[in-house]
């Protein structure tokens, strides 16, 4: 009976007896209703792990409720901020000094980098995990990655507010977008989709031997397609996606050259592994 009215309504635990409040069944059914019904919890259950972790990984504001032992286990802060990234605020500085729990946190909300520790603001893969999903985080990174393409790349690719915080003259960043479109054109139309019969209009009227790639079946085609880009230094669907959207935010027209180019671009840009998700924003 009182599980059914935890189940519906977690706080509805401050009324239960304190028999109740001590049951770990009942309190696991509150919290994972409510999280912040920890609070009325027995000083016991604050202390025990499973219930706490269900607690945060609902909303991490619980974390105040639980155990002083608990609140600094790295555990516990880990599913946190994953829940949200903000906690990293009341993680212990060697948390905040912890890549992994960082990293979490940042991916999660790029706004906790503020949090993360200085060493890890130079880090360069905790300040793109940060501006991959909050380009304003690019303000917190140490100036030398402000000033670092890749990262400015993918914070202006987020929001074009993250030129505030870019270490390079926008003209410069503007440059570095041009130089990576038509790098990509290049590669992709000229080598793997079509070889032009002139230079201006790009019509696929003879293809090369590459476009035999179509008969090996999607999934082969595309572990083919990125070995040669690999063994060219030429990355795939990742940076070209984020080259995409910062030529966009810095208000570069959508595309260079004619539809077969583009259809053979948007074609190339599906094969990485994280297309899915690319294109789908």
């Amino acid at each position: 009976m009182v599980i059914a009215a935890v189940m519906r309504n977690g706080w509805a635990l401050e009324y239960a007896s304190a028999e109740l409040q001590a049951d770990k069944e009942v309190v696991l059914a509150a919290v994972t209703k409510n999280a912040g019904a920890l609070m009325y919890a027995s000083a016991e259950l604050k202390a025990d792990k499973e219930i706490v972790l269900a607690a945060v990984a609902n909303d991490w504001l619980s974390l105040e409720f639980a155990s002083a032992q608990l609140q600094v286990d790295r555990e516990v802060l880990l599913a946190a901020v994953g829940q949200n990234g903000a906690a990293l605020q009341v993680a212990p500085k060697s948390l905040q000094d912890d890549k992994e729990v960082a990293l979490a946190a940042v991916a999660q909300n790029g706004y906790a980098l503020q949090w993360a520790s200085t060493a890890l603001k130079a880090d360069k893969e905790v300040v793109l995990a940060a501006v991959t999903n909050f380009g304003e985080a690019l303000q917190e990174a140490t100036p030398e990655l402000q000033a670092n393409e890749e990262v400015a790349l993918a914070a202006v690719a987020q929001t074009r507010r993250a030129l505030d915080y870019v270490a390079m003259d926008r003209k410069e960043i503007i440059a570095l977008v041009q130089r990576l479109r038509v790098t990509y054109f290049t590669f992709i139309v000229f080598l793997l989709a079509a070889r032009p019969s002139n230079a201006i209009y790009l019509e696929p009227v003879a293809r090369p031997a590459l476009w035999k790639l179509d008969g090996l079946g999607e999934d082969a085609g595309r572990h083919v397609r990125q070995l040669i880009a690999g063994f060219m230094g030429v990355p795939c669907a990742g940076v070209w996606a984020t080259t995409r959207a910062a030529a966009r935010n810095l208000d570069i027209a959508p595309h260079l050259g004619p539809p077969c180019a583009r259809r053979e671009v948007h074609r190339w840009s599906r094969t990485g592994p994280n297309a899915r998700a690319e294109n789908a924003s």
